[in-house]
């Protein structure tokens, strides 16, 4: 019982002291790069596709959106480049950006088609001391680069950059897909080891 008291007192202590600390407010920019799609994960002909940015707050909400790139002159579907950047003010450092990625219907076609969501929270990043270097993001048929900065308003600026996640910027070929599954049972077969041998310690 006493340690149970204990638990629940020091749980009760970080809520207090997290309620008691504000939060910093600062500029973030977020510069959405280029996408590379796979003709296996697509179903349907790539028509132009667009971002739509979302910075998300604990009181509010805002929305920016790309313009559609992949149908003008030189321009590839599969490959799209934005090279766009959206600059928001006043944002709390407990806020998350949100990345969704459409495909365009096709004239007389029903709706966009949904391709992907890229969720960055500010305090992750914060906490991971990442490089300012542009990163990598998987999406339903591919992946997208995305880089993101955030200055706080009381300080020299803070750069920050999107974590690159496992096996990014591999195209998702069979071939990298066989190789990310040979890593996963590698790591699995590893972690089984290490099991077995603490239960026979």
């Amino acid at each position: 019982a006493p340690s149970r008291l204990r638990a629940v007192g020091s749980l009760e202590a970080r809520r207090s002291t997290k309620a008691g600390m504000a939060a910093t407010r600062g500029t973030v920019t977020l510069r959405v790069i280029e996408a590379h799609f796979e003709e296996a994960f697509v179903d349907a002909p790539v028509n132009s596709t667009y971002c739509a940015v979302c910075v998300l707050e604990k009181t509010r909400w805002r929305r920016r959106r790309s313009q559609a790139r992949g149908r003008g002159a030189g321009e590839d579907p599969m490959r799209p480049v934005w090279n766009e950047e959206f600059e928001l003010d006043e944002v709390r450092d407990d806020s998350r950006i949100v990345v969704d990625v459409w495909n365009c219907a096709a004239a007389g076609g029903d709706s966009d088609a949904f391709y992907g969501k890229v969720t960055l929270r500010l305090a992750e990043l914060a906490l991971a001391k990442l490089s300012t270097d542009a990163a990598w993001h998987e999406l339903l048929p591919g992946r997208i680069q995305l880089q993101l900065r955030w200055d706080p308003a009381d300080g020299d600026g803070t750069p920050l950059a999107a974590p690159i996640p496992r096996g990014a910027p591999l195209p998702l070929t069979a071939d990298a897909v066989a190789t990310h599954d040979q890593n996963g049972g590698a790591a699995a077969a590893a972690a089984a080891a290490a099991k077995v041998e603490r239960a026979a310690v």
